[in-house]
């Protein structure tokens, strides 16, 4: 007998590879008598109370007829209490007014809200291009990607990368920073995984003379030395649960304090951070800080490798350095053979089955037709001389 399937809820095959927050927030609560409510901040004031006149009607008899009210000011999200009667908590301290971020847990009365960013799944249309920059792909996936590259790039948002190693994530920050009005600043990486755990925070925001043994000057920082440009932090989901914080003020201030100094210095600099975590199950293990995530995530994107069945993971711009008639050239003969001819469609077909690094070629392999690479530094190559604390 054959069973009937027509109401059987089908698997998803694939995860959402891009998703976006919207402007504003949603309030839910976690805790109390309403738990599950929500209700999401735009442009207008959103309140809280058990008067019928709230936004969020909560039934709980310890809060007060109009509790709290919260208001999106330019991006920043302003939590006021009212006037309430058992007053309104963050972390245990009573607040009148404070500026919030998400993940923030509000308590009032024996009612919990915490605030989560308003996120969408995008589905970009495929790009008529098959190459961004010096990454280059032709199927749909890829495709749908240089769509929203091309307009992530245009923005100051912070970009998270999660994925694979090797399927191209430091290659994907670069062409953001190229496409980006801040083309013309410093490119620097810092690879959060390779620098000592005890040195990371020097070498991210710097550090003054005589601030710890061996400083005999001053340093400045990764940030510092990204101003004006952008900064890709690399294995974000390495960096220690006690040193997130520093990172996370650095977000949210725009500006950066030396290791021994109590003033801090303002930066202009753009944050494309990358992993190949999980970055949400770290955050539900407590291994990764919910709030950090959620600065870094304002545009996520996941990249995946052919042996996940999931797309194509980036490749450099290669086979403009083949011949017609030979196979895979040499890095030495990449570097004299450029030309403006493209491969054989045998030769092309051999490129898209192997798989790739996905690392940018060599400055001296690069199209005579290529913009030239920006000032970059990169902070991740450090030899045991130079992470000492000198």
């Amino acid at each position: 007998m054959t069973r009937d399937r027509s109401n059987v809820t089908a698997l998803l095959d694939d995860a959402p590879s891009y998703s976006r927050q919207n402007q504003g927030g949603i309030f839910v609560v976690i805790k109390g008598p309403d738990r599950g409510e929500a209700v999401r901040l735009t442009g207008v004031p959103v309140s809280f109370g058990s008067g019928p006149q709230c936004s969020l009607v909560l039934t709980d008899k310890t809060v007060s007829r109009k509790h709290l009210e919260a208001q999106l000011t330019g991006d920043e999200v302003l939590m006021l209490d009212c006037g309430s009667t058992n007053g309104s908590f963050i972390q245990g301290s009573r607040f009148e007014k404070i500026a919030i971020g998400f993940g923030a847990e509000v308590k009032l009365g024996r009612t919990v809200i915490k605030f989560l960013p308003d996120e969408e799944i995008v589905e970009p249309e495929p790009s008529a291009q098959a190459s961004f920059g010096s990454i280059v792909g032709g199927d749909t996936k890829m495709r749908q990607m240089f769509t929203l590259l091309e307009d992530v790039a245009a923005t100051t948002a912070t970009v998270l990368i999660e994925g694979e190693t090797g399927t191209g994530k430091e290659l994907i920050a670069e062409e953001i920073h190229n496409h980006s009005p801040r083309k013309d600043g410093p490119f620097v990486v810092f690879d959060c995984g390779s620098v000592p755990r005890e040195l990371i925070e020097s070498m991210l925001f710097g550090h003054v003379k005589g601030s710890f043994t061996g400083a005999i000057t001053d340093r400045r920082g990764a940030f510092a030395e990204a101003h004006g440009g952008t900064i890709f932090l690399d294995e974000i989901g390495e960096m220690a649960l006690d040193l997130q914080p520093s990172l996370l003020r650095v977000l949210d201030k725009r500006a950066v304090r030396k290791v021994g100094s109590n003033t801090y210095e303002k930066i202009d600099v753009r944050v494309v951070a990358a992993t190949n975590r999980d970055l949400r199950a770290e955050v539900a293990k407590k291994a990764f800080r919910e709030d950090l995530y959620y600065r870094l995530a304002v545009i996520s994107s996941t990249t995946s490798s052919p042996a996940s069945g999931r797309g194509s993971p980036c490749r450099p711009r290669t086979w403009r350095g083949w011949s017609a008639t030979a196979g895979r050239a040499t890095s030495a003969s990449c570097a004299t053979s450029w030309s403006a001819r493209a491969c054989s469609p045998a030769a092309r077909r051999s490129t898209s089955r192997t798989p790739w690094s996905a690392r940018p070629l060599p400055a001296s392999a690069s199209a005579p037709t290529s913009r030239s690479r920006k000032p970059r530094a990169s902070w991740s190559r450090c030899s045991s001389a130079s992470t000492s604390r000198t």
